[in-house]
């Protein structure tokens, strides 16, 4: 569904044609070309390290890209582009959102996200940018790596390969719920459970909640506890490997699981 919903976004990129006169059968060819073309844009600003990608008509037709490592560039069809430095959001808690705000007067960028305000289903959230005063409003999502959903085993803590002889449950899983961000899974020896968000290249992990047995190979579960649980962490995913960045610069490697 979040799938869907990132391509829809995209779709109104690449579907600039009308396709009243068309037949049935040209209509749902001409679909699945702007479905792929949508599928390549998304692909592309992925890979370019866009997390969030927003546009909208209100007043006027808008977009506006965001790195949450790099930059952020608004692009607004009655004025010039805007790019900021990226930096950290601020949680207004009074309605739900985060505010990223230039920090530069030169380029006054004010982009509010909000959090629990839904443009479609449960995936895609009310966008505004305002401008030297002027509101621009529309929808986001961010460029989730679809492939995170399913189940994870730990391989590697840090470069110390895992063997399951040594965990009461065997290696370490981790299942990703994205649709109902949920967490789920074992330490190798406690079941755990906790929410997460995924934004971008980031996972958002709230606090862990676990079964208490008394295991004494814990080092997976001091790990989870102490830097995924409550943290946000980077990760990234190639050729069925799942690789999360650690607070202190270590690594833990997960291998597709059935």
């Amino acid at each position: 569904m979040k799938y869907i919903q990132l391509v829809t976004i995209l779709f109104m990129l690449v579907n600039g044609c009308s396709t009243a006169s068309k037949s049935p059968g040209k209509k749902q060819a001409g679909s699945e070309l702007n479905k792929q073309k949508a599928d390549s844009i998304l692909s592309a600003k992925q890979s370019s390290g866009i997390d969030f990608l927003a546009k909208g008509t209100n007043p006027v037709a808008w977009s506006l890209e965001m790195d949450l490592d790099k930059r952020f560039v608004f692009t607004p069809s009655d004025g010039e582009v805007i790019s900021i430095q990226a930096g950290n959001p601020i949680k207004l808690m009074d309605i739900a959102a985060e505010n990223y705000r230039s920090q530069d007067p030169a380029r006054p960028l004010n982009i509010i996200l909000y959090t629990n305000q839904f443009c479609s289903g449960e995936q895609s959230i009310k966008v505004d940018v305002i401008v030297q005063g002027k509101k621009y409003s529309g929808c986001g999502s961010y460029l989730n790596n679809t492939a995170l959903q399913g189940k994870w085993q730990l391989e590697y803590i840090y470069s110390e390969k895992q063997e399951a002889a040594n965990y009461p449950k065997g290696l370490p899983l981790l299942e990703f719920d994205k649709e109902n961000k949920n967490l789920s899974g074992h330490d190798g020896c406690n079941t755990i459970h906790s929410q997460v968000e995924c934004q971008g290249n980031r996972i958002k992990f709230a606090t862990f909640a676990s079964t208490m047995m008394g295991c004494t190979n814990s080092k997976a579960a001091k790990i989870f506890t102490s830097m995924l649980s409550n943290n946000v962490v980077e990760y990234a995913i190639k050729n069925s490997q799942l690789t999360i960045y650690l607070i202190d610069d270590g690594r833990l490697l997960f291998k597709k699981a059935d």
